[in-house]
């Protein structure tokens, strides 16, 4: 310094106290001093005209001679030729012009404020988020040393630049497009965008932002908030490779299972036919001829007419095993796939409702323990409802099996109302009622998952609700067996009341329960209307429902000594679900050419009045008395052609139905060719699909065309499913084709149709 002025000397000491330091050498610290220096050589080189410094600390001179520190902020800039005469005549710098320093003091307060200033901008520098800021433009004017550091640029190479020069070409008008957001005052938030590197890799990023205002109100610059995506990506790749591989480990669960209990399903019915083939052949008719035979010998007589008698027992015992078998496949099925969330597609049609409650009351006679009474009333109202009779008949058959379980003296009662709904709309009621032990413990073992009442309803929701449910009702069979006292009476595998609760959901209505002991109760509705809206418009829906017929009031007390006899009215009938008459149709008009009504009856599953036909006596009936307290099923009639048939149908009215049977198990192609050479057809066999399309095209050939095929879905060389694409696709043959299964999923009847 070669000069100042009084206030200088007061604040920092008289001029001479220099000596040969540099006025940059009073700073207090290393890097106030470099900031100072660089300045007075910024401005002395000419390279700036005036430079600020601000906050730089200086030494003072205290009281009594004592060193204090204090805050300046200084100006730096060039003296005039004359005043630099006047201060001193040597002169530093090129062009005998020296520097002029104007240092303001720095209030307390402002040193405060400067200190917090200054920890907030190291804060945010060294921040371990990428941070960056850019003009309006998309110009960048600032990042923080992590942007810099994942971006592996310098300050120097980054700043100033687009940051559309960092992007993708694929992500150029994404960034366009947020720039002109972002200038209208609009908020960004976890977009993502990749950054090329320095290194030319790509990083992925999620980008917040939002906008910094001057006081004006003017747009001053954009703050962009970065994080690293690559970890959200990994665990959104790992979650969606989990997920895939979960619903492959499904869909080979479901395979398997399907696979599974396809082969349990088929030995299961193939059995089934052959038993009840073999019962056939114990028939009346049989007995009549050992009787016959035996005639001098009446204890022979007796001894054959006990054998067949416990033969024909034997046999329907291990028929209705085989069924049970069956239907406890089929639950545990459909319960796989309701737990995999599968919806229940019902199949619509008009079901009678007599019949059906009938037959299913009848069966739950033969199941109730000794004394106990099966009561049905259904009430004057439609005499049938619009829905999915296979299903309807599930639930009915796992509530009165569960209620005729637990109930060992008084009545299971199944009741049939007709009410509306709270809005008016028609619904069917039904009710299952027994006077058993009853479910110990409260009503609130489903409190959970609705309000308290009356009636405890079973939970609608995922697989997860549902196995607490099922964890419910299986708490509960434990304290009726407790009650029961007897670990015996614990019948089943426990998935009929959960089923239930699925099905009846899918058919449009609700599950209900309530119990104390001596009365627990299922309810369920099932609507009129809403079945039908799916396909017609709410004044067809109407009209179809007020066409429904009615019926007056219906009361049936049954036992289990009367059930056989009740249920023989319903042995054969086909509750299965139909999709449309038009297949029963086609197949009646198929057979009725040829007038075999009983024929008939059999191919349609419905041979209902078949058992109630008591065998005609013949004439020495008198002579053998045991021998009219057996039944026997009606001889096939004789085919009779008239001259109508022949005018109609040419020859072929007078020849037998030639039917081909497409099975690759040799069993079921033998029991089948079996029941339909007792219905006088004529069969053909075919292995797998392609040995059925040669079969076809020689019948063709041969002028003996099949009325039928039977077709099996799984087979070996060419499936089903392959070889009725071709018979009506690129053959063009017209041949009914029933498909012939153990199969029981909707997707495989979709895949029929």
């Amino acid at each position: 310094p070669v000069g100042c002025n009084d206030t200088f000397e007061q604040s920092l000491g008289p001029v001479e106290k220099f000596g040969d330091l540099r006025f940059n050498d009073i700073a207090s610290s290393e890097s106030a001093r470099q900031k100072l220096g660089a300045a007075m050589e910024s401005v002395g080189r000419g390279e700036a005209l005036k430079v600020s410094v601000t906050h730089v600390e200086m030494k003072l001179k205290g009281e009594g001679g004592t060193l204090l520190s204090g805050f300046f902020d200084w100006s730096v800039g060039l003296v005039s030729a004359a005043l630099s005469n006047i201060l001193d005549k040597s002169a530093h710098y090129e062009g005998g012009r020296g520097l002029i320093l104007m240092g303001e003091p720095c209030s307390e307060q402002t040193v405060r404020q400067r200190a917090k200033d200054s920890e907030t901008a190291d804060f945010i520098q060294n921040a371990p988020i990428p941070l960056q800021s850019t003009d309006c433009k998309g110009v960048i004017q600032w990042a923080n040393l992590a942007m810099l550091d994942m971006m592996e640029y310098t300050q120097d190479e980054y700043v100033g630049r687009h940051c559309s020069d960092f992007a993708p070409d694929d992500q150029k008008d994404l960034m366009s497009e947020m720039a002109k957001a972002v200038h209208c005052g609009k908020k960004i938030k976890e977009v993502p965008v990749c950054f090329y590197r320095k290194n030319g890799g790509i990083v992925p990023l999620l980008l917040d932002t939002n906008v910094s205002y001057s006081e004006d109100g003017r747009f001053h610059h954009t703050r962009c908030f970065f994080r690293d995506d690559t970890g959200r990506r990994v665990r959104e790749a790992r979650a969606e490779a989990l997920v895939d591989e979960m619903d492959r480990s499904l869909s080979l669960l479901d395979n398997f299972m399907s696979n599974a209990l396809h082969f349990v399903r088929t030995p299961c019915n193939v059995m089934t036919q052959a038993l009840d083939a073999a019962r056939g052949q114990l028939d009346s008719t049989n007995l009549k001829a050992i009787l016959h035979v035996n005639h001098s010998n009446p204890v022979i007589s007796e001894a054959a007419k006990a054998a067949i008698l416990e033969s024909k027992l034997m046999l329907d015992v291990t028929v209705g095993q085989l069924s049970d078998l069956t239907r406890t496949l089929d639950d545990v099925s459909d319960l796989q796939r309701f737990e995999q969330g599968a919806e229940l597609r019902p199949v619509i049609n008009d079901v009678e409702l007599l019949p059906l409650c009938h037959s299913v009351m009848a069966e739950c006679a033969l199941r109730c323990h000794e004394g106990v009474e099966c009561v049905l009333d259904i009430g004057e109202g439609k005499a049938a409802l619009p829905t999915d009779a296979k299903q309807l008949r599930r639930v009915l058959h796992h509530l009165l099996t569960n209620a005729a379980m637990w109930t060992r003296q008084g009545s299971v009662h199944l009741s049939v109302t007709h009410d509306v709904y709270p809005n008016g709309a028609p619904r069917c009621v039904f009710n299952v009622t027994d006077t058993g032990v009853g479910i110990a413990g409260n009503i609130d073992v489903f409190a959970k998952y609705h309000q308290q009442q009356s009636m405890g309803k079973a939970p609608k929701g995922g697989s997860e609700l549902s196995q607490i449910y099922l964890a419910s009702v299986q708490q509960a069979r434990d304290r009726q067996v407790e009650a029961a006292g007897s670990l015996s009476n614990a019948k089943g595998v426990g998935l009929g009341l959960l089923l239930s609760y699925n099905i009846t959901n899918a058919l449009g209505g609700e599950l209900c329960f309530s119990s104390e002991p001596g009365n627990t109760k299922f309810s369920f509705s099932l609507p009129y209307l809403a079945a039908s809206a799916s396909t017609l418009a709410p004044e067809e829906a109407a009209a179809h429902y007020d066409a429904i017929p009615t019926a007056g009031l219906t009361h049936m007390r049954i036992t289990r000594k009367s059930a056989p006899c009740e249920l023989c009215a319903y042995d054969k009938m086909n509750f299965d679900t139909i999709t449309s008459s038009s297949s029963a149709s086609s197949l009646t008009s198929l057979l009725s050419n040829t007038h075999l009504s009983r024929r008939e009856e059999a191919l349609n599953g419905d041979d209902t009045m078949a058992k109630r036909f008591a065998r005609k006596e013949d004439d020495d009936t008198t002579n053998h008395p045991a021998e009219a307290e057996f039944f026997s099923p009606p001889d096939v009639e004789s085919r009779v052609v008239t001259l109508h048939d022949v005018a109609s149908h040419g020859l072929a009215a007078t020849e037998l139905p030639h039917i081909l049977v497409v099975e690759d198990t040799a069993m079921c192609s033998k029991v089948l060719k079996m029941s339909l050479k007792k219905l006088e057809c004529t069969v053909d066999i075919a292995e797998d699909g392609k040995q059925a399309l040669e079969a076809v095209k020689k019948s063709i050939e041969t002028h003996r065309p099949y009325q039928l095929i039977l077709m099996d879905l799984r087979m070996p060389n060419m499936d089903g499913f392959e070889a009725t694409r071709v018979l009506k696709g690129e053959m063009g043959c017209s041949v009914p084709i029933v498909a012939l299964t153990a199969e029981t999923g909707l997707d495989v009847r979709e895949r029929c149709k």
